[in-house]
């Protein structure tokens, strides 16, 4: 059996269900964001690039994010993520 943790509603960051911006928030340029890293499923810390763009469906496509300690000698790579892998950063953390 597995351990089972509690913790306050209030420290749970809901996911986007969606592509649609009622279902999330579409986070100007310059705002520290949570997002899932390209290829895994851990979130880190970034900044937003650029906002996700509206789509001809209706939804928003990929925000562009610069991802805290993910630069090199050239500096920060900037990679595109799904608007539903990107949440607001809790204040304080």
């Amino acid at each position: 059996g597995g351990q089972v943790y509690h913790l306050p509603q209030d420290l749970v960051i809901p996911m986007p269900r969606s592509a649609l911006v009622r279902e999330g928030q579409n986070f100007p340029q310059g705002t520290t964001v949570l997002a899932v890293y390209p290829a895994t499923t851990t979130f880190y810390r970034a900044v937003v690039v650029q906002q996700a763009r509206r789509q001809g469906s209706g939804e928003y496509g990929d925000f562009l994010l610069e991802f805290e300690d993910d630069g090199d000698a050239d500096g920060l790579p900037q990679r595109p993520v799904p608007f539903m892998h990107v949440v607001r950063h809790p204040p304080g953390v």
